[in-house]
């Protein structure tokens, strides 16, 4: 009788381990799927005109409370079962290592939309023409749009600092907006996560063209406000970066 008691009880503790562990299983691996698929492309917003910040902030908040869930779970389900967590928690890490960029795998149409996002554009606005062109195309057209630079900095420096300035840009070139035509061209021979970086890039400039954005400076002239836009545009490269293509 006493050791039917203590067959029955281990049993007991048998399946409830099992079940804590396949919940554990479960949670970490929902968990992990939220960590790679970041929380605008998981539930993007076809926001309408009307939209304002304070609705945008409800709906990060609404996903990020989401993301948050698994993590109570986990909590629970750790405290009772250290070997199906540890077990559990090796499969997350490996998926995680396995596809560190899938969050990372946007199209134009979702950059546009996190440009704009981050940016807090209520308004719509069209996606401009992006181009993905080969390094020699696409320092063509940085050419064909900065003829009016070009006679500038040889009026200013001199033919050949004018011709030093221009093989230093075509040389570091990547990604280029026309504010003529608002056309976007992105050099397709660097690596896709860059590409999409310097994609957000050249969207922020696209939306300072649109938007008009100016920025309060100490002396308020072009070169002062070319310069805080490349800031900015440089900011939301990076911060695209660290968000998709940097494992955390």
């Amino acid at each position: 009788m006493f050791l039917a008691a203590i067959s029955d009880k281990q049993e007991r503790m048998r399946r409830q381990s099992s079940q804590h562990g396949c919940c554990l299983t479960i949670s970490l691996l929902f968990y992990t799927i939220l960590y790679t698929s970041p929380a605008k492309a998981a539930f993007p917003r076809n926001r309408s005109p009307g939209s304002t910040p304070d609705q945008i902030g409800a709906k990060r908040s609404f996903t990020m409370c989401l993301r948050g869930l698994p993590i109570v779970i986990l909590r629970i389900n750790v405290k009772k079962n250290y070997k199906n967590a540890t077990i559990a928690g090796l499969i997350s890490i490996c998926l995680i290592l396995v596809f560190p960029l899938t969050s990372a795998a946007k199209n134009p149409e979702q950059i546009f939309q996190w440009v704009a996002d981050e940016l807090e554009v209520t308004e719509v606005h069209p996606m401009p023409k992006i181009a993905f062109l080969e390094k020699s195309a696409l320092q063509s057209v940085f050419k064909a749009s900065n003829k009016h630079s070009r006679q500038q900095w040889q009026k200013d420096y001199g033919e050949y600092k004018a011709n030093q300035l221009m093989q230093m840009y075509l040389k570091e070139l990547v990604g280029l907006f026309d504010p003529q035509s608002r056309n976007v061209y992105i050099g397709n021979f660097i690596e896709p996560c860059r590409k999409e970086a310097v994609l957000a890039h050249e969207l922020t400039h696209y939306f300072q063209v649109v938007l008009d954005r100016r920025f309060g400076g100490y002396f308020g002239d072009p070169g002062e406000q070319h310069y805080l836009r490349e800031m900015e545009a440089y900011g939301m490269e990076k911060r695209y970066r660290r968000r998709f293509c940097e494992i955390q």
